[in-house]
């Protein structure tokens, strides 16, 4: 089976995002979010901070040995010393602003004086006092030195006990020269000695004060690592001798951050290197329930993910007498309880982690907090980590016959892999000035015997001694000898799968902590599962299913065909794979990469499309230039590499040596858009039915009616069309052998804006075109086309048009972007456009309802002129004309606030004759709308009014007012059906049918809701007059559910509606936290099909919830006419229900599939395609489906 399983999503969101749980409240912006929320949530990391405080960290030399004074002072020597290519800028605070820059004339003896109580009155001038070197002492006998020449009498800093001269450097003096540092000449047989002035010596100022031993340099540097983290992350810290305990370990942030750099830039200098012991303590700090305490959920979070970052200048000593489980002691993971990983012997695979030793060594520490389940209270939610497909040897992993990566051990035994779902902590070691021995060696070109052999393919020399011990042609040298305990070091974050950065100057140092910090926030971001995301569309033989995997946000689509059964077969092909090249999980199969994209974007300057590469106009260019400003110049790329990189190309991702970041597939993920198949035209206009003057019957008898559309264009190729998260529409082919290659794509404005984001390394995951098109036919400009109308969700304030009639064409027909530019009262656009043809003018239109949060900010300073912002944030209906996007008329229902702004969902458009047979929606020659209904956030039921001919006096009528703001916001389109024709009047023409439920911010993943939620059926006359109903005090017939005795089927009442004089049903949805976000449907008009879901809860270490299937009457709300359609056998009886219970968390629409006479309904879960064989049962035709929207 493929290892391609789609299941288990983990989260997604990065950790720059997270800001906890909070309940913005009724009176608030919804604080809608980029991820899923139906996904876990990212928590903050853990960090526990060790430093080094041992007496070598005052040294002020880190390099290679030397014996002169000019080796102090040479920076090619000595790494610490000044180097005029670095720019030494001063320590960052706590609130993030700089330490002062040291004075030249009066530099800082101790530029941390305010901090450790050194004296600011101790100061040097560096223009004529500054000695380098205070003391020589030479020895003709190491151990018995013969002659001392003293030159000043200060505290001293060791340069190098090792060698004949020991050098010190004075912290202050009374006598000197100009600063200086020391090049050797040009005939390399002296040194020259380069005397500094103007910015240079301001430079050597702060070198002086802030950096001028290991333990400044570390605390620089630190400080700079550190400046970023926020209440994202919870810090605690230890030294290794003074203070040899943990702080409490809490959010980054207040006074906690505070404490954090004042005990960075008092960290004493005095003492031994006891690493082993501050390891034990790592762990230990780990053990404790507090220390996975959140008061934002105010529970232990048991998805939290530890790290221990370690900063030393040597190799570990001092006694030890800690019990812990050795890396060379074969047994099974104590961690892995649901035993997912078989036993650990140390060998094969294994053989990196394991070394006999004679004493306990720092790796078997780091392997014990790894292995074993630190707080066994909490369950095991942690997410695994995957980051490497390479076998010890080189080569690529081979997955045949395993469901899941994580079924092969040589993928669970990667050292860059983390396979822990357990509680475990993750070690990062930043050694200052030191190097593995083994590394050194084979650097050094000394190959074999002790040290590992040469690996020609791997320049790097880490990744190839790396090689050499996955693969066991070297081993790690024995920890009993002091002078190699730095590969120990290293070892033991092997063993805990972090990862161990050797720094020898300022910038490395740096350079080490940031990858670290990286690291981390890559491990928080990333998950390691895929899921099918919202939407299987299907044929009667192929269906499409899009999918993400939330470790790497990529993206797939896939073709299966359809069983006799109704289920989905093995995948055919991946558009994912197509576009990326290279082997295909889906399909195991290696596939070629397309070579060959069109893309294009809009731009509003000149409202036309552009080629999306090299040629864009400098206008665009421009944009993008201003929009990654920051971003272009800190990573040093250029605008035409992010607009490679969006196009695929990945040549300067991190995994090919550079800096942008890394994508497992060049097709970003789908979310919440569905996949939307386009064949021939199927609409069912009749040419004859067109009025006599109106432009279509013209084109009729022109020989350019529908019908000449439809034979014109019946054998058109068929076309997916799917947004994605990449910043782009695509159009894919979905036919001959062409299937799955991409023919275009689009990149509306909105996007294009944000497109920047999309190559920074570890950044925030970011909506672009995430919502699902809808795809119509329509007469514009004087033929008939299929147009294409597509919102983006959280993506953008916009929504887009495109001319999709010709299914071979290799660019898109781009006719109109509507978005907040042109009306302020437009939001994000969550809903769905519904297009429709206008009776009383005779118009195309789009309906464009305007979604969310229009009064948020789009850019975060208020006085921003791009700032398009509502002045009154009501929900309000664009009309929009489809030829060209121009605004016919805004109609505004007058309710919402700036401050807590409304919106309103997709709606529904209808015509106003009904005839027979009962129960069928019929349109009248016009084959137009005259009404639509929507629901709002507040939770208010619309009906708006088209019949007038001046669209400046179409109008919208309350039918259901809401108890209160945001109580039962209605978030989905609602469905209609005729009342049966013996009863219909001018008071109870249609029944609209609509849910209420939320599920748009964080906080909607509590089972805590304002008020219970309903489905509803409201009886309207479309001309009447009746208007603010409530459905609590207010005449609805109530209908209850009744769950069977195993609770996995509900029934419900069958109370009679009498529609003449009822106002309609409710049903009350009987769970806690029980409300509808999906889409309802209708069968014909024997069921309304309803999924409920009931959330997992607010526990962001917990995805998705459970749902509820249920089948409707659409005129009472009780048991349809054709019977109970759910069945489940239980051990004595085959029961059946209206409803049937999934432990899954359904997302999107039910689908109905027929094959060979099985009917099934089938909805996507988090743990993939659900389906439920129904009861057969006879369909009465609908026949305007094809006219108004599903």
């Amino acid at each position: 089976m493929s290892v391609f399983k789609l299941k288990h999503v983990i989260v997604v969101t990065s950790i720059v995002m997270f800001a906890g749980y909070s309940n913005p409240g009724k009176g608030a912006l919804l604080n809608l979010s980029h991820d899923p929320l139906f996904l876990s949530q990212s928590v903050p990391p853990a960090i526990a901070v060790t430093l080094d405080d041992s007496g070598s960290m005052y040294w002020s030399y880190m390099g290679s040995s030397g014996s002169s004074g000019t080796d102090f002072t040479d920076p090619i020597r000595n790494k610490i010393y000044y180097n005029p290519n670095i720019t030494y800028s001063p320590p960052l605070k706590a609130d993030g602003t700089q330490m002062p820059n040291s004075n030249p004339t009066s530099a800082w003896v101790d530029g941390y004086h305010e901090y450790n109580n050194m004296d600011a009155n101790d100061t040097v001038d560096l223009t004529s006092k500054y000695i380098a070197i205070s003391r020589y002492v030479y020895k003709s006998d190491p151990n018995d030195p013969d002659v001392t020449i003293r030159f000043a009498s200060t505290q001293v800093q060791s340069m190098d006990t090792g060698n004949s001269y020991t050098n010190y450097h004075p912290n202050w003096s009374t006598r000197g020269s100009r600063a200086y540092y020391s090049v050797r000449n040009a005939s390399d047989n002296g040194w020259d000695t380069v005397y500094l002035y103007g910015d240079d010596l301001k430079n050597f100022a702060n070198w002086y004060s802030y950096y001028n031993s290991r333990a400044k340099l570390s605390r620089a540097a630190i400080s700079r690592a550190f400046s970023g983290f926020g209440p994202n992350f919870k810090i605690s810290w230890q030294e290794l001798n003074r203070r040899n305990y943990f702080s409490t370990l809490n959010k980054f942030d207040g006074s906690h951050r505070d404490g954090f750099f004042n005990w960075l830039f008092a960290s004493p200098t005095d003492g031994g290197t006891p690493l082993r012991n501050s390891f034990v303590r790592a762990g230990k700090l780990f053990e404790n329930d507090s220390s996975y305490w959140n008061d934002d959920f105010n529970a232990n979070l048991s998805c939290q993910q530890n790290f221990h970052i370690a900063i030393s200048d040597g190799g570990w000593n001092g006694g030890f007498s800690t019990t812990v489980i050795k890396d060379e002691t074969p047994n099974n993971l104590p961690g892995d309880t649901d035993n997912l990983y078989g036993s650990y012997t140390g060998t094969g695979e294994q053989v990196i982690y394991a070394k006999s030793e004679d004493r306990t060594t720092l790796s078997d520490i780091a392997f014990d907090s790894w292995a074993r389940d630190l707080n066994p209270n909490l369950n095991n939610n942690v997410r695994r980590f995957k980051k490497d497909r390479l076998k010890s040897d080189g080569t690529l992993i081979d997955f045949t016959g395993f469901e899941d990566e994580w079924d092969s051990p040589d993928f669970v035994w990667n050292p860059k892999n983390d396979p822990a779902y357990w509680q475990h902590l993750v070690t990062y070691n930043v050694g200052m000035g030191l190097e593995s021995t083994r590394v050194r060696a084979y650097q050094g070109e000394s190959y074999g015997g002790d040290n590992c052999p040469e690996v020609p393919a791997l320049a790097d020399a880490k990744e190839a001694v790396y090689r050499g011990l996955r693969t066991n042609s070297c081993n790690w040298p024995n920890a009993s000898d002091e002078n190699v305990r730095i590969d120990d070091v290293w070892h033991s974050s092997i063993n805990s799968r972090g990862d161990f950065f050797s720094a020898n100057d300022p910038n490395e140092l740096v350079d080490a902590l940031n990858t670290v910090v990286n690291s981390i926030l890559e491990r928080v971001s990333r998950g390691s599962s895929s899921t099918i995301s919202s939407g299987v569309i299907t044929d009667s033989t192929r269906g499409y299913s899009p999918a993400f995997d939330s470790s790497t946000w990529s993206g797939h689509l896939l073709a299966r065909e359809v069983n006799e059964n109704g289920s989905f077969g093995a995948p055919i092909w991946d558009a994912s794979c197509i576009l990326t090249g290279g082997y295909c999980e889906a399909t195991e199969t290696t596939v070629a990469k397309q070579s060959i994209r069109n893309i294009y974007v809009y731009n509003p300057i000149t409202n036309t499309k552009e080629a999306f590469d090299d040629s864009l106009s400098t206008q665009m260019k421009n944009i993008l230039q201003t929009n990654g400003e920051t971003f272009l110049s800190n990573f040093n790329i250029t605008v035409e590499d992010i607009i490679d990189y969006v196009a695929g190309d990945q040549s300067l991702e991190q995994a090919n040596s550079g800096v942008l970041k890394d994508r497992a597939s060049v097709l970003a993920d789908i979310v919440h858009g569905s996949p939307y198949i386009v064949r021939g035209p199927s609409s069912a206009y009749e040419d004859s039915e067109w009025g006599a003057n109106t432009p279509e019957h013209a084109a009729a008898v022109n020989d350019n009616g529908y019908l000449d559309f439809q034979i014109e264009h019946k054998n058109r190729n068929n076309t997916i069309y799917v947004g994605s998260n990449g910043g782009m529409i695509h159009a894919f082919n979905a036919e001959n052998n062409e299937e799955g290659k991409e023919r275009w794509a689009y990149m509306p404005y909105k996007a294009f804006n944000n497109i920047h984001r999309l190559p920074m390394p570890n950044a925030s995951h970011w909506s672009y075109v995430d919502n699902t098109p809808v795809v119509r036919d329509a007469f514009i400009n004087g033929s008939w086309a299929s147009v294409l109308v597509s919102g983006m969700r959280y993506g953008g304030q916009s929504f887009f048009a495109l001319d999709v009639t010709d299914g071979n064409s290799t660019e898109p027909k781009v006719l109109w972007e509507f978005s907040d530019e042109n009306d302020a009262d437009m939001g994000f656009s969550y809903g769905q456009a519904t297009v429709v043809r206008i009776s009383s003018t005779g118009d195309w239109v789009a309906l464009i309802p305007n979604g969310y949060n229009n009064s948020e900010k789009d850019y975060s300073d208020p006085s921003d002129p791009r700032n398009r912002i509502s002045t009154s944030g009501h929900a309000v209906l664009f009309v929009v004309r489809l030829s060209d996007g121009q605004l016919l008329t805004k109609i505004d229902t007058g309710v919402g606030t700036v401050d807590t702004p409304n919106g309103l969902a997709t709606v529904a458009a209808v015509d106003s004759e009904f005839k027979t047979p009962p129960g069928e929606l019929n349109p009248r020659v016009d084959y137009g709308a005259d009404f639509a209904y929507g629901g709002d956030l507040y939770g208010n039921l619309w009906r708006f009014d088209f019949t007038d001919p001046l669209p400046a006096n179409w109008t919208s009528t309350r039918l259901v007012k809401a108890n209160g703001v945001k109580e039962r916001p209605i978030t989905v389109r609602p469905q209609i059906v005729a009342v049966p024709d013996a009863i219909q009047s001018a008071e109870n023409d249609v029944i609209v049918m609509y849910a209420t439920g939320k599920y748009l911010e964080p906080s909607d993943r509590s089972l805590s809701l304002p008020a219970s939620q309903y489905i509803v059926g409201v009886v309207d006359g479309l001309n009447s007059t009746e208007i603010n109903l409530n459905i609590e005090t207010d005449n609805f017939v109530e209908q209850e559910f009744i769950l069977t005795a195993d609770g996995n089927l509900r029934n419900v009442t069958s109370h009679t509606v009498n529609h003449s004089v009822a106002n309609g049903w409710k049903i009350k949805l009987p769970e806690q936290g029980e409300r509808v976000f999906n889409p309802l449907k209708v069968i014909g008009t024997e069921a309304l099909l309803v999924t409920s879901n009931i959330t997992a809860g607010i526990d962001p270490c917990e995805r998705g919830g459970r749902s509820w299937l249920m089948a409707l009457n659409p005129y009472s709300g009780a048991v349809p006419d054709v019977g109970k359609i759910f069945l489940h056998e239980t051990d004595i009886e085959v029961e059946s229900g209206v409803a049937v219970f999934v432990d899954d968390f359904l997302i999107g629409a039910p689908i109905l599939t027929e094959r060979s006479g099985l009917r099934t309904i089938s909805s996507e879960g988090l743990d993939g395609v659900q389906n439920f064989s129904v009861q057969q049962f006879t369909w009465r035709r609908r026949n305007w489906t094809n006219l108004l929207t599903d």
